[in-house]
């Protein structure tokens, strides 16, 4: 499987002591998460700079590499997504490495599509060449990630400039995602597929939960760091200020709230969540 977060706010905010001090920082689940493995196979952490997404990939393991805290204490954006990977489709490498970018799009993937073997000439097919042509790894989340954006950009969505709402991203993928899940099944996997993941534009963000763990965390004011005490935001008012976070685990001893399985939660560049359930066939249940 693997680890994800990601981060949406109103303002530029530094996310160090979250990715790197605190209880269950995603350098600590690297080494050894709350499941007891060890996800070492690879780490990425995407930002925005002016709209743009900045991405810094390693496939080493985050916890044995300085530059993963390096990158944290520097990275200071309104939308972040970091990913910790444990291999299940595709070798650890740098192509493999999660989260991948196109255009104004970064997205990360927990999970495993299962029977990917026999779905991904389907996938592959009905993903938009010009699209397929940027695929370099061999995971099924990099193809997922084409495909998911050939349907965007087959319902109008632009793909090098953020969208005004979240909510039709949300409906097409939610859609999307559930055609994938469906697909899986008919493809014939021996177990239920995990499809856990985190897309944004760096205005929007959604995230999914189908079989992993994940969780959402809402702030709203300009507070000191339960960690070292000290603001994390740059230039903002200080009551307008918002921020929402998405994480397989619950990174502080803030008041984190579970999101549910069978389900995408919305973000939106004021932090404003919704949680709409994933739209399934009759005969595939969460």
């Amino acid at each position: 499987m693997c680890r994800l977060y990601g981060f949406l706010a109103t303002a530029e905010t530094q996310v160090e002591c979250t990715l790197v001090q605190s209880q269950s920082a995603l350098l600590r689940q690297s080494e050894w998460d709350s499941l007891g493995r060890a996800n070492a196979g690879g780490w990425g952490i995407a930002w925005y700079r002016n709209s743009v997404p900045i991405v810094e990939l390693r496939a080493t393991a985050a916890f044995e590499d300085e530059t993963f805290s390096q990158t944290a204490r520097a990275v200071s954006s309104r939308a972040i997504v970091a990913h910790v990977r444990l291999p299940s489709v595709g070798t650890s490498s740098l192509e493999n490495t999660h989260p991948f970018r196109y255009g104004c799009w970064c997205f990360a993937h927990n999970g495993t599509i299962e029977a990917f073997e026999c779905l991904q000439p389907r996938l592959e097919q009905e993903t938009d060449r010009d699209l397929q042509t940027h695929r370099r790894g061999t995971t099924d989340s990099e193809q997922v990630f084409y495909w998911l954006l050939t349907r965007l950009k087959h319902h109008g969505i632009d793909m090098t400039e953020p969208h005004k709402s979240c909510a039709p991203i949300a409906g097409i993928v939610r859609d999307s995602l559930g055609d994938l899940i469906r697909m899986a099944r008919e493809a014939g996997e021996a177990e239920p597929s995990s499809l856990n993941i985190v897309l944004t534009d760096g205005r929007n963000m959604l995230a999914s939960r189908w079989g992993n763990s994940l969780f959402f965390l809402t702030r709203t004011g300009v507070r000191d760091c339960e960690i070292c005490g000290m603001p994390h935001v740059g230039d903002a008012d200080a009551t307008s200020y918002c921020a929402a976070i998405v994480a397989s685990e619950m990174l502080t001893r803030e008041s984190w709230r579970g999101v549910p399985n069978g389900s995408v939660v919305l973000l939106n560049e004021r932090s404003r969540t919704q949680i709409l359930p994933i739209r399934l066939s009759r005969s595939v249940r969460a």
